[in-house]
């Protein structure tokens, strides 16, 4: 069984009648790449805090590593990197500067300020001040601040807002490194679905500061699979003329007149062709399924329709 990192139970974060996160429950397991997808205002970054202690719950129950008192969930967040807000940099000190400051208030070690601008690739902007940055400069400074002390959990709140996309696909290359080669887990909110379906191994939707669904990464490619339909007036002889013309296997009956091809043919023609020569009639064919924004768009709008 794997071990448990995060878990919430029936947590809740009320302002006056508000309920910014009602009831919600996520678990996280170590190794994890947790992508958190809700619109703007669905509770996300409320959440967040709540696991990093930035702010008390109003009920339910907050586990870090397997410990839910106060004092161990304290000793937890020692082991937790954070990026969350944009950290407070001085705009005339350099990244390696900025850090330095940051070190020695934690009272960590020399040599992690050069291992985390190495890590993030900001290990050659020498003198060059924080204010002269880019934009991806400035979230990567951040993240090198969030991981300086080596931290087993990452806790990134929108990262990726902003950049442009070679901006985006730095910094989801870093996470992915740090996932791969620190096995940090980490968890990560959005609302970019389709930059987070590169990196993520479990999505938890949110919506209204509650949660529509828990997938892993492998049942949302499913749920959003695409697959070739070919309408036909005899599916038994149509499927073995796919077999044993085509080898075709991976395909499946829906319904009375339909055929799901789940592989990618680009000459989908030639089962046509293959099927009205052996006098079965072919009335429609097209590429169906949705891609994973449309799967996220029909899931939110549900929940707010219920």
């Amino acid at each position: 069984m794997s071990e448990t990192v995060i878990q919430t139970r029936n947590i809740s974060k009320c302002y006056g009648k508000f309920a910014a996160v009602s009831d919600m429950s996520i678990r996280v397991n170590r190794g994890d790449i947790y992508a958190l997808v809700g619109q703007n205002g669905a509770g996300k970054t409320t959440l967040l805090k709540l696991v990093c202690g930035l702010t008390p719950p109003s009920g339910g129950e907050l586990e870090l590593f397997g410990e839910t008192s106060q004092r161990q969930l304290e000793l937890g967040r020692s082991h937790m990197g954070t990026m969350i807000e944009t950290p407070g940099f001085f705009p005339y000190l350099s990244a390696k500067d900025n850090l330095e400051y940051y070190r020695i208030q934690r009272g960590g070690k020399k040599g992690n300020v050069d291992e985390a601008l190495a890590f993030v690739g900001l290990d050659q902007t020498g003198n060059k001040k924080f204010k002269n940055f880019s934009l991806g400069m400035k979230q990567r400074l951040g993240l090198a601040l969030a991981v300086m002390d080596d931290p087993e959990l990452l806790i990134l709140d929108e990262p990726i807002n902003g950049l442009d996309p070679m901006g985006i696909k730095e910094f989801r290359d870093i996470i992915l490194k740090l996932n791969r080669e620190k096995q940090t887990t980490v968890l990560i909110s959005s609302h970019i679905l389709g930059e987070l379906s590169q990196i993520a191994t479990t999505y938890g939707f949110i919506s209204k500061g509650k949660i529509v669904e828990h997938v892993s990464s492998e049942e949302l490619k499913e749920k959003c699979r695409s697959f070739l339909q070919i309408e036909v007036d005899n599916t038994a002889l149509a499927s073995d003329i796919l077999k044993n013309k085509f080898s075709v296997e991976n395909f499946e009956v829906a319904g009375a007149n339909a055929l799901h091809i789940n592989e990618k043919y680009d000459n989908p023609e030639l089962f046509v062709k293959a099927f009205v020569e052996n006098g079965v009639m072919v009335s429609q064919v097209y590429r169906s399924g949705i891609n994973l924004e449309q799967y996220f768009i029909k899931l939110i709008g549900g929940s707010e329709n219920a």
